[in-house]
């Protein structure tokens, strides 16, 4: 199969650079997950693999909404939320329903990279820590944030927003309060805060545009439960012929 239904960063001044989100059903309407180790998800995996020919098999990560990132193909854990390379035909992969996939890339397009983003790994740095690994200058770093929850559909309870503002006040901005206890969180918003904190320009941010949970393109954990599925959001560099 190579139908697949995606999504990804404009970058076409950075030809080599690759990068997609994939959507939850395919151009012939195959559903496609990449949750656990369904037969789907298997199949799904093997299409993926078909449809980009990397150098080596995708490092699928055992995500764990830590602040762990690897580079690839040097470390072979898998107990991480983000990866990159320099390598090309590396392929460095998260799986999200509703967190955020970030992707990287710099300026030439000699390196790239990708962490899986929901409110715990923000709260926890993964962008800040990424970034410290990239090692290249943060004004030459491109960030596209993928599909996630938007705030009108995302209600956290006060514990994650006490969590935050005692992180930083600047956070505040990034909830609406709806009850004594509840508030809407915009994790995007978070997200693009850090960005420009770790000392990326704004127009170097784009992404951030879509709702998971209303708009059934793709996976939601929040609106589906156990029965969801996960979106793939890939990035490589292309080897050049």
């Amino acid at each position: 199969m190579n139908d697949f239904e995606s999504i990804g960063p404009n970058w076409n001044e950075i030809p080599k650079v690759k990068a997609f989100t994939t959507l939850a059903k395919s151009e012939t309407n195959q559903f496609i997950t990449f949750a656990g180790e369904s037969e789907k998800s298997k199949l799904s995996k093997k299409y993926l693999e078909e449809f980009i020919s990397p150098k080596k098999p995708i490092h699928w990560l055992k995500q764990e909404h830590n602040n762990v990132v690897l580079e690839l193909p040097n470390e072979n854990t898998t107990e991480a939320d983000g990866a990159m390379t320099s390598e090309t035909g590396i392929v460095c992969a998260v799986r999200t329903a509703d967190c955020l996939p970030i992707v990287f890339c710099n300026s030439n397009g000699s390196k790239v990279g990708i962490v899986h983003a929901g409110w715990k790994g923000l709260e926890r740095d993964i962008i800040s820590n990424f970034i410290k690994k990239f090692k290249i200058n943060s004004l030459n770093i491109l960030a596209w944030i993928g599909p996630g929850i938007s705030m009108k559909s995302y209600e956290v309870g006060n514990e994650v927003y006490e969590v935050f503002i005692k992180k930083d006040l600047v956070y505040k901005s990034a909830f609406e309060q709806t009850s004594k206890d509840k508030f809407h969180l915009d994790i995007s918003k978070v997200a693009k805060i850090q960005l420009l904190s770790a000392g990326l320009v704004p127009e170097n941010i784009s992404g951030a545009e879509w709702d998971t949970f209303t708009d059934l393109r793709f996976h939601s954990s929040r609106r589906d439960g156990s029965n969801s599925g996960r979106m793939a959001t890939v990035v490589w560099i292309e080897p050049q012929s």
